[in-house]
């Protein structure tokens, strides 16, 4: 009679072999997530400033008064109206400001006026990272904020009647 037992379970080479392809699984998909993860910090800095843009106009709007959207394109952070402190973007995207040299200053912030009818005096404000370029545009006329999407970098310029300001590096 034999009164051994089989014990279920699984062997030492059995676990080494899972383990070897869960990392060479994580060493193929992890460079992947750095791409993604730069084109959604991108996605979500354009729809942070955008929204800025928005609430500085509604700010004038209804306030009756004219009302400033701040841009520090050095220190990567807006300041919207009369919002108490200056929000954060990701220092992984890089910023350009254009508009008129009135509205520009030597340490890299420049701003955008919208006024209590709606209009602004204008300007582009050009993000880029992951070799990706996107502008959100403020019409001048009707202040209307505008996102444009998707273009690879380089394909940003300024216009004739604006200044594009660069910050050193």
């Amino acid at each position: 009679m034999n009164n051994y037992h089989r014990v279920s379970g699984f062997t030492l080479v059995e676990i080494i072999v899972v383990l070897v392809i869960a990392a060479a699984a994580a060493a193929v998909v992890a460079p992947n997530l750095g791409g993604s993860m730069a084109r959604n910090q991108l996605t979500a800095a354009v729809r942070d400033i955008a929204s800025g843009l928005r609430y500085t106009r509604g700010h004038a709007m209804n306030s009756g008064r004219p009302a400033e959207f701040w841009l520090d394109v050095n220190g990567h952070r807006y300041n919207a109206g009369e919002r108490s402190k200056p929000r954060s973007l990701p220092d992984s995207v890089k910023l350009s400001l254009v508009t008129a040299a009135t509205q520009t200053a030597a340490d890299g912030w420049g701003f955008i006026r919208f006024f209590p009818d709606g209009s602004s005096t204008g300007g582009k404000i050009i993000l880029e990272s992951a070799g990706l370029s996107r502008q959100v545009e403020v019409n001048w006329l009707t202040g209307y904020v505008r996102v444009l999407g998707d273009g690879n970098v380089g394909e940003a310029t300024s216009t004739s009647s604006g200044q594009a300001y660069q910050p050193r590096r």
